[in-house]
């Protein structure tokens, strides 16, 4: 995407000599200057929907929710959780599986330790006592392999590894 130039080789809406309205006094895009107090910053300095600590934990649980939800319309499976769900499962930020700390971000990327909704017994759906947030890497190795495989893996790991 081309963006209009001013005369000093600028985008127009970030030169300040041009009258653009888009930087601040410090040379710092408006939004996040805090030095103007004008920003879309928290104190963390993270986008507040993708700071846990500043309450952005909701927004990563409405995201999950919602994910959940439509898979399970898709899969035509049972969906009964709420919001508050997956809030208390959330506040513990750690996976149950590998103990590690879940990366709570509002990032549409996922990585090792991203949370992620497990449904421990697939075929009863995402209801209440059957979904658990653990790691993404967890729910990965999990999703299509049964109890012997895993089994089978590990023997192999302990003898080769």
């Amino acid at each position: 995407m081309s963006y209009p130039k001013c005369s000093h080789g600028k985008r127009k809406h970030h030169c300040r000599k041009c009258g653009g309205n888009q930087v601040c006094d410090h040379c710092v895009n408006r939004r996040f200057c805090r030095k103007c107090g004008i920003n879309n910053l928290c104190k963390h300095l993270l986008q507040p929907a993708s700071c846990a600590r500043c309450g952005g934990i909701n927004v990563i649980a409405k995201r999950l929710l919602s994910s959940a939800k439509c898979r399970a319309a898709k899969k035509k499976l049972q969906f009964n959780l709420s919001l508050n769900d997956i809030l208390r499962m959330l506040k513990r930020r750690k996976c149950p599986v590998f103990g590690i700390k879940l990366k709570l971000t509002n990032s549409k990327s996922n990585c090792d330790s991203s949370p992620s909704l497990d449904r421990v017994i697939p075929k009863l759906g995402y209801v209440k006592g059957n979904a658990v947030v653990i790691s993404w890497r967890a729910n990965r190795i999990k999703s299509d392999a049964n109890i012997g495989e895993i089994t089978q893996l590990l023997r192999y790991m302990k003898r080769h590894v």
